[in-house]
């Protein structure tokens, strides 16, 4: 019988989820890489990502680095 997920892995689950649903792959590399294109990415960027996705900007910052799109704190 399979174990039962704890509270934890069921709110990595959900932030996984909705990280996918909010900013998917695709669109929000192509956004991060469009504004990388112009310069390197600074607070600013984050912000205008932010305000594209309608997600925090500390949403943002952690989805590039998930996506290994930036290696530290813009």
């Amino acid at each position: 019988m399979p174990r039962a997920k704890t509270m934890e892995e069921m709110d990595r689950e959900a932030d996984a989820f909705a990280r996918e649903l909010l900013m998917p792959v695709d669109l929000f590399t192509a956004s991060a890489k469009a504004l990388k294109a112009k310069g390197p990415l600074t607070e600013f960027s984050v912000e205008a990502l932010s305000r594209e996705y309608q997600v925090s900007e500390v949403q943002v910052f952690w989805r590039l680095l998930e996506l290994k799109i930036i290696k530290e704190k813009p």
